[in-house]
This record gives structure tokens, sequence and C-alpha cells, in this order.
């Protein structure tokens, strides 16, 4: 057995660099790559990483001046080969320090220095599901020939593998087609997208290619975009995979998280349910990973430690581990519908109901024409009578509106003067229960004023409605039906959503009203009617994907209708129904909206035509932060490029330019590719030292999806 005398440690912190350490002759046959170690950092003992062994110390550094490792806490590594390969690559792309990043990879208990004893967690069921269904689904013909493409193309991963050795790996963020692999099969490694209508089958797809994989003694992942949106498809897969399924996510305990990180090592658990951190399930015979609405923004981690699109890393993770990817959705993402034009992904359509349902007829209610109804803030007399009509039939309607809170801001009529809240640069919402003025972005909260603080007027008025305001218009409007709300306010708590959930199943809820939560990932057979208040809130924001994303999200709620034996209808009220987003909506044309949105995209050179990123630049003191977004600027500004050069634009505020106490201003990099991309990006985090002022901070966001 080789012994080393050194090793590279990753350390959780914020510096983008490894550190070497001597290995004491007592731990040089216990120390191996993967494994966590105990090391002196900073006057303090840290948990490192074990990144790599060397018999030799670097050459720029005297080897007794090296610090040695104090400890080695795992006789099996907690990193295998590959998933090591995978977290650098994910370093090496987002520009995150690698020792983050490996702890954002484990469970919480297996990042500290003592880990804590575990103690026997209470017996009771972490997940509930409102769905159970033992038995496979009978398939129809498209969903049996999407089927079949699956298993063949993971029989022929499984063959070729074992005729040809390694299959070869791409970094799917670089974009380069490669030659493909000389064999009687197509390339295994190619991603396969799965585009389905809404209520086309494609979980049952799902579920019966698992039951392949399992059976071929191989492990698989599926994700989710939001465990709260997605409670029927975890129902469905737990009742037909029994203990073969653990649920992992953030929302877990940390006791929860580790028993299933361990059973998953341990090869107790095949299957791995989950949101983002699922992605780095420890499982050692991957076969499949499957990525469900893998257009869903919340694959891409947006807060707090570093900005990585789980979706990306899947598909690498896919091809370093020789597993199938299939990347699952109604509405698919631009760039993942480009990339099958291109022949980069494989394209399987389900352009059918899997019950023969018929998709329901949408109608766009003009807001221009048709005012509200006299007795309504929020409802267009066509809608009010449709629900009506809707109750009458003992049918069930849902109804959505994606803003929480009774009013959106308080106006004071004499002197136009909005209440805003005091860290951020966003109007505070009324909520009436109970009654005080929030902000959505820091939750700063207070009561609702008598008076304006500007010229103390009593002349104050609330605008805009929420789901809160909807709610009390329904219960006045519909007394006798059976109303409920469901949004981030009233599903705080997780038994709470699968009740209410579960009372939709059971027809025990007349009208369902929410925001995103109801819009996504449920099937209700007896909701006939869908009702959206208002269209346009998302169709204007200041970001090229609005009306991308407002297509998807109406899409998905409108995919809510008629799932059942009975027709559905499809509500719209909107001022702007002449959009193109709006009618393709209407006539279910995924692919003409496709068509024209991507005109667009090209014509200015934004993805997919593009790769682009964002240097975020905060601090409690506005001038400094802008001045630091100039300096940086110009320093960016200053390379010469030969052809193609990248396109860097600002600096400017943010769209939401204060947010929790810190002043933001944004650059926006435009790159054709992405090594000139990277080669900037490195640059800004490299001499942001030197660029900015003191008390200010820089966030850099590779292939950025939110530009607020």
């Amino acid at each position: 057995m080789i012994s080393f005398s050194y090793a590279q440690v990753a350390v959780a912190t914020p510096l983008n660099q490894l550190f070497t350490y001597r290995i004491p002759s007592a731990l040089q046959n216990q120390i191996k790559q993967g494994a966590r170690v105990v090391v002196p950092f900073r006057r303090k003992q840290v948990l490192g990483f074990c990144i790599a062994l060397s018999d030799q110390p670097p050459s720029d550094f005297s080897a007794d001046k090296l610090k040695e490792i104090l400890e080695v806490k795992d006789e099996t590594p907690v990193f295998s080969e590959k998933m090591l390969e995978l977290l650098q690559w994910l370093s090496d792309y987002y520009l995150a320090p690698l020792g983050e990043i490996c702890r954002a990879a484990l469970p919480t208990r297996l990042t500290q220095v003592k880990t804590p004893s575990q103690t026997k967690p209470r017996l009771k069921e972490e997940e509930h599901s409102i769905f159970h269904q033992a038995e496979p689904l009978q398939l129809m013909e498209g969903q049996k020939e999407a089927l079949q493409k699956l298993i063949d193309r993971f029989q022929s991963f499984s063959e070729l593998c074992s005729r040809e050795g390694e299959a070869p790996t791409a970094l799917p963020a670089e974009g380069a087609t490669r030659a493909p692999i000389k064999s009687a099969f197509q390339n295994p490694s190619q991603p396969i997208l799965l585009h389905g209508i809404t209520g086309s089958g494609k979980t049952e797809v799902y579920l019966q290619f698992l039951n392949k994989v399992l059976e071929s003694g191989k492990e698989a992942i599926l994700l989710v975009p939001e465990i709260g949106l997605t409670p029927q498809l975890i129902g469905r897969v737990q009742s037909r995979l029994q203990s073969n399924v653990a649920i992992y996510h953030s929302g877990l305990s940390d006791t929860w998280r580790q028993i299933y990180w361990e059973k998953m090592r341990e090869g107790s658990v095949k299957v791995a349910v989950g949101t983002r951190s699922a992605l780095f399930a420890p499982f050692k015979n991957l076969g499949a990973i499957i990525i469900d609405e893998e257009h869903d923004p919340s694959y891409k981690q947006t807060e707090g430690g570093f900005y990585y699109n789980a979706r990306d890393a899947a598909i690498l993770r896919a091809k370093l581990e020789k597993a199938v990817v299939v990347l699952g959705s109604a509405t698919p993402s631009l760039e993942t519908f480009y990339n099958t034009k291109r022949g980069k992904y494989e394209y399987i359509a389900l352009p059918e109901r899997a019950t023969g349902a018929t998709l329901p007829e949408v109608q766009l209610i003009d807001l221009k024409q048709e005012k509200l109804a006299p007795d309504s803030k929020t409802l267009s007399p066509t809608l009010k009578a449709a629900i009506s009509e809707n109750l009458y039939r003992g049918e069930q309607s849902l109804l959505f509106l994606d803003r929480r809170g009774f009013a959106n801001f308080l106006l004071c009529q004499d002197c136009g003067h909005v209440l805003k809240c005091k860290n951020c640069a966003i109007s505070l919402t009324y909520h009436k229960y109970p009654p005080s003025l929030v902000c959505h972005y820091c939750d700063y909260h207070t009561r609702l004023p008598e008076k304006c603080p500007e010229c103390q007027s009593s002349a104050l008025k609330l605008l805009g409605e929420g789901t809160e305001m909807l709610e009390e218009e329904l219960k006045n409007l519909f007394p006798t039906a059976r109303i409920v709300r469901l949004d981030r306010d009233t599903a705080g708590k997780r038994e709470h959503r699968h009740e209410v959930l579960h009372q939709m199943k059971k027809g025990e809820v007349d009208i369902l009203l929410g925001t995103q939560i109801v819009a996504k990932g449920h099937d209700f057979p007896n909701v006939t009617l869908v009702g959206v208040i208002l269209a346009d809130q998302s169709l204007f924001l200041p970001d090229f994907r609005s009306s991308e994303r407002t297509f998807q999200l109406l899409t998905q709620v409108a995919g809510r209708s008629g799932r059942g034996d009975k027709p559905g209808k499809v509500l719209i009220q909107t001022f702007q129904p002449e959009h193109f987003a709006l009618q393709c909506t209407r006539q279910h044309d995924f692919k003409r909206f496709a068509e024209e949105e991507l005109q667009q995209r090209e014509s200015l050179c934004y993805p997919p035509f593009s790769r682009l990123a964002q240097i975020r630049l905060q601090g409690s003191d506005g001038d400094k932060v802008k001045k630091g977004a100039l300096n940086l600027k110009n320093f960016l500004g200053r390379k010469k490029w030969e052809k193609d050069p990248p396109v860097i634009m600002g600096p400017v505020k943010s769209p939401l330019a204060k947010v929790r106490g810190k002043h933001r201003w944004q650059i926006l990099i435009k790159a054709f590719k992405v090594k000139e991309l990277l080669w900037l990006l490195r640059q800004a985090q490299t001499q942001s030292k030197e660029m900015l002022p003191a008390g200010v901070q820089i966030q850099i966001d590779v292939d950025c999806l939110n530009l607020m």
C-alpha cells in the first residue's frame, strides 16, 4: 500500500484555494482521497476534505512549516472519485470555494468537527403520502413508446460500458459538441428531454422506468423543484417503490438527513427523491437521474452559499457515472429545447393526455373591455358566473393569484407617498390576519399607520389585490361554498398543506385559491375550472425571460383543469390578451411560442445564443457600492479581444436596489464562449479586493436566471 506524506485539503471558507498539510506517520495508512479530516486553521480546528494526496511537498513552501492533519474522521471516504470530480467542476465553473461546495454536499451533522451523537429520532413518517397507487397504470401507446426508448437507452448504456470501458464525459456548461461514440448504439450519455403536455402521464413513465433500473441492481435519483409543490409525485413514488425511497431535501431535520444519507451510502435505500441537495446522494451504482419539471427556476441556487444549477450539474453527474439522464417538462426551458433542435439532446414527445381527456378550453378575458363585476375587486363577470355554474354542478374550481397578502401597498391619496420597507427598496404588503404591513423579502413587520408619515394626512388607501383579499371576497360572494386558501402564509406547516390537498382529492373543497403552490404538480380530477386573476404580473418584469416564465406558469396552472372525465375550462384575466405568450397559452402551442421567443433571443444575442453572468455588488453604503461597480466595469473593459468580444452591460442599480439593508448594483456579462466568460469573471473575483471599497461585497452568478 502506497503511503503519502502530504494532503491537499479543502476547507469550508470563502477562500477559493486548497491548503497543503503534512500527514503524520500515524495517519498515513488511514487517510484516503475524499475523506473528512480535522486540521488546524487560523488558530482553531476546522473540518476539511482531502482532495488529493502526494509524496512531495509544494515547491513554493518549506515542508517543515506545514501544519499537520490532526484527525482522519472516515475509514470509508464520504466522497467517491466521481463525486470529487463533480464537486471540482462545480467549483471551477461557478467560481465557488471547493470547501464550501463539499460542505453543502453533505448533511450538516457530517460537516462538524465533533460529530454529535446520533439520537434515535421518534418513529414517525417524515413525509406523508396523500396518494396511494401500488400497481402500475395501463400505458397509452405514446407512453409505451417513451418508456421503451428510456429502457433501450439504459440497456445500451450498460452494454456499451461493458464492451468499450469508460464512456467519455463532457461538461454540459461548455456547450461543445463531441464526435459520436463509435458503436451500434446511440450515444447513451446524451440527455433525453421527455416533453409531455400536462396530464400526459410523465410520472407513470418515470415510475415504470425506475422499476427497470432497480431490477437491474442500479440506483436512481429523482429531482423535483420543490417538495411542497409536488406532494402527489412523492406519494406515488413512495407507494410504488416502498422502502427503497429516501425523501431527501433541506427541510428534513439534521438527524433524518444523516440517516437517509447513510442508508443511501450503504445501499439499503436505492432511490432518492428530493430537491437540489438530492443531487449529491452518495450512491455507488447510479443508473439514472430524472429531473422533473426541468424548466423550474428552483433548480438554481440563488440564496447563500454558491450559485449553481442542479439540473446542469445532474447532467454532468450522469455522464461521469455512466447513468441515463431524463429531463421532463410540459414547458421545457428554451435552453433545453434548443439543445434538442441542435441534436445535443434527444427529444421524446407525449402530445396526448394519459386518460384520453382533451386539453381544456382556454379563454382570455380582456380587462380593458370587460370591467370587473360591480361587487368584486378581483373577478370579471365572466369568471364570477363560471364559478357559480361550477358550484351548481358540484365541480371544483381553482383560482390562481400570484400575490399573497390582502393588498399590495398603502398609498397616501394626498401626497402620493407609498409606505416602503426600512430595509429594502420595496413597498410593504398589507396582511389582514394578523393586521400588519409586511416586507416579503426581509420579513420586516410594522403596524398600519393612522396617518401618512410624510404629510400626516388620513387619506390612506390600500391598493392592489392579494390572496387574502380574494379569499374574503369569495366568501362574501359564495357564502355556502367550501373555500380554502393555500399560499406561503397558510402552508407554512407541511401537515396543513398535505391536509388541504387531501381534502381536494376527497372533494371536500369547492374552491381552492392560492399562489404558485396550487399551480403545479397536482392532479385533481374534479377540477373543471381554472381562473387566473391577473396574468400580467410576471409579463413585464425587467427580465428577458419574463415572457417564457409567464407562458410556463400559465400553461402549468391551466393544466390543472379537465384532467378527469369532465371537460375543463380556463379563464385568464389580462390587460394584454394580444401578447404572443398569452395567445400561445390559449392555443396550447409550445412550439410556436418557442420559435417566436427564440427568434427574439437570437436577435438580441441572449441565451441560449450566448452565455450570461451577473456580477452583483452590495454593501450598506450606496455610494461605495456604486464606486466599486464603476471601478470593476472599467477594469474589465480594458481587455482587448480579437473577435466576438464579450459584452459588458452596466453597471446599473439592481431592479431591487436595496434588500435587507444592502444597496445593490449589478454588471451583466454576455459572452459567446464559455472560456472568455469565465476568464472575465475570475479577473473580477481575484481583483475585487483592489477594485472594491471596504464593505462592498461581490457575488458572481454564472448562467444567471434572476436579474432582479
